[in-house]
């Protein structure tokens, strides 16, 4: 707790240091930073902030940001719950925009759009591309 306090005095909006913590309990690992930013509203320079502020709960490599263990996991979800719906919204809104021009957001639309009850919204992606797979990452 002392850890996410210093790392939201160094952010300084409670909000916005509210939506980076929304997002890592919302989004699937490894979650790529310019994704949690755009989910969260902000740069990928804070996020990295935050991530490094955040260590070791947090870790980060060439795949993206996780979460180290599962105690901290718990926190974070438990940290993040006041803010879980919205976020998983935004999160779908932003997943069913890039869809097709990214391999994270192609790999993840459905699962995002099925949480928040969107499962509907599937059906154009679909028939619009009726092979719709994941993009290559690679």
């Amino acid at each position: 707790r002392t850890q996410f306090g210093e790392a939201l005095a160094k952010v300084g909006q409670v909000g916005l240091f509210d939506s980076v913590i929304a997002g890592l309990a919302t989004l699937p690992p490894p979650i790529p930073a310019n994704h949690l930013a755009a989910v969260a509203s902000t740069s990928v320079e804070l996020v990295t902030d935050c991530v490094r502020d955040l260590f070791p709960g947090l870790r980060v490599d060439t795949d993206g940001i996780f979460i180290a263990d599962e105690d901290f996991e718990d926190f974070i979800k438990a940290e993040a719950q006041a803010n879980l719906c919205s976020i998983q919204g935004v999160v779908a809104d932003h997943f069913f925009r890039q869809h097709r021009s990214d391999a994270y957001a192609s790999t993840h639309v459905a699962d995002s759009l099925i949480t928040v009850g969107r499962g509907a919204d599937l059906l154009p992606l679909i028939e619009g591309d009726p092979t719709l797979q994941a993009l290559d990452s690679g």
